[in-house]
């Protein structure tokens, strides 16, 4: 056996970079001032992934035309450091960033002080120089800690010691759910309308709790998935947890439409209970339970059950986990479900015209090709390939890319009202 891996030496980020960068103005602060905006602020609906990035892609492009230097932290907050004479531009900036987000009260001023901006702060480093070097210090501190915490992490995920969960560590995991804010493990990710030449436009948004995350928070050195029967209750928890919380927030999300993906057991749980009533009659036609492939057919009579309660108060359903090998066994109308969602492989890239792709195009036109949505597109050749199946409907991380760089050319979302005509 081998020396067990090290941890990693903190890496340059944006946060070393502020510190390093204010320490060496300390002899030429004059004229000069900092500019921090406060995105880290904003309630958890705004700040989306692809919100942010937006936010930050006008940051950059105004602040090439600047004498300074910009920081996009960690935690999504914009810093700026420059010139006095600069404070107009910048003034600007500061505008366009607040009218993205004018609907958040972390977007204005605070009620308490009228003369205090919640959104962004002003340091004038004549005068200050010394609280924001402070301040630049501690920001710095911290982003060495938590990279030395995930160095920590990777090290024993890569590691021998890295064992599967047992009943004892399950038992913790629940106790922890059971009391912490998983608010900011809730990750959302947009299914969209890819037409050929047309930017991305969403139609749903996948709500989920991200697993890996949440072991590297709680236990970096348990391989939650290890144990798949321990694992599968975990999800059920996991499901109540979420449902708990969409039950009880006033997140914007549940104003639009957006998909779920819930055991079959779930359906039967109080948890469900609670959030089917905080749902209008109406905003139920807008949202999608996805039921994984497996989970069903596992269980024929319970998936039948949960489908009838599902259908019965005007939720929509979607098959998740088809694959090209099992497609051929999904009957979508038999099930009952209105969408299935296909996951996409690299090697589809180089089906061409042979007997494989023809196969799935057969699959996909048997369940509708509006119905089918391709899933987990992490390459820009799965759209070209789905639009070839007659697919439209598309959804991962190249898709967000697509989308966020739409955004920035002023790109709409597509209405609720608009999801039920195109999926009735």
């Amino acid at each position: 056996m081998g020396e067990p891996a090290k941890p990693e030496e903190p890496q340059a980020s944006q946060e070393f970079q502020l510190l390093e960068y204010v320490e060496r103005l300390a002899r030429n602060r004059d004229g000069r001032v900092a500019l921090h905006i406060h995105l880290s602020r904003l309630r958890a609906w705004n700040r989306r992934d692809q919100h942010l990035r937006v936010a930050t892609s006008s940051f950059a492009d105004m602040v090439r035309s600047l004498d300074g230097q910009g920081f996009v932290l960690r935690n999504a907050d914009i810093v700026f450091v420059g010139y006095a004479r600069d404070i107009d531009p910048l003034n600007d900036l500061v505008d366009r960033l607040r009218g993205m987000f004018q609907d958040d009260q972390g977007s204005g001023w605070t009620p308490e002080l009228e003369d205090q901006d919640s959104f962004c702060s002003w340091i004038g480093l004549s005068q200050k120089y010394d609280e924001f070097l402070a301040w630049a210090r501690q920001v710095a501190e911290a982003e060495r800690v938590r990279q030395r915490r995930v160095a920590n992490a990777r090290a024993s995920a890569a590691g021998p010691t890295r064992r599967p969960m047992d009943p004892v560590q399950l038992g913790r995991m629940e106790a922890y759910l059971s009391q912490a804010d998983l608010s900011g493990l809730i990750r959302r990710q947009p299914v969209c309308i890819c037409a050929a030449d047309q930017p991305p436009k969403p139609v749903l948004r996948e709500l989920y709790i991200s697993v890996a995350d949440l072991a590297a928070a709680v236990m970096p050195d348990v391989d939650l998935s290890g144990n798949r029967w321990l694992f599968r209750h975990l999800t059920r928890v996991l499901d109540q947890r979420m449902l708990s919380l969409l039950a009880r927030n006033d997140d914007k999300e549940l104003a639009a439409a957006f998909t779920i993906n819930l055991n079959v057991e779930t359906i039967s749980t109080p948890q469900f209970l609670a959030f089917d009533k905080t749902i209008g009659s109406q905003a139920r036609g807008t949202i999608v339970i996805e039921f994984d492939l497996i989970d069903a057919i596992g269980d024929m009579a319970s998936y039948l059950f949960a489908r009838e309660v599902v259908r019965d108060r005007g939720y929509r359903i979607c098959i998740d986990g088809v694959d090209n090998l099992n497609f051929p066994m999904v009957d979508r109308e038999r099930l009952g479900a209105d969408f299935i969602k296909l996951n996409w492989k690299s090697e589809f890239a180089e089906f061409g015209n042979s007997p494989q792709f023809l196969d799935l195009r057969q699959n996909v036109q048997r369940a509708g090709t509006a119905r089918v949505i391709l899933a987990r597109c992490s390459e820009a050749a799965a759209v070209p390939f789905g639009h070839s199946l007659g697919i439209s409907l598309f959804q991962g991380r190249h898709i967000d890319t697509l989308w966020t760089e739409s955004q920035r050319k002023g790109a709409g979302v597509i209405s609720p009202a608009t999801v039920r005509a195109r999926a009735s």
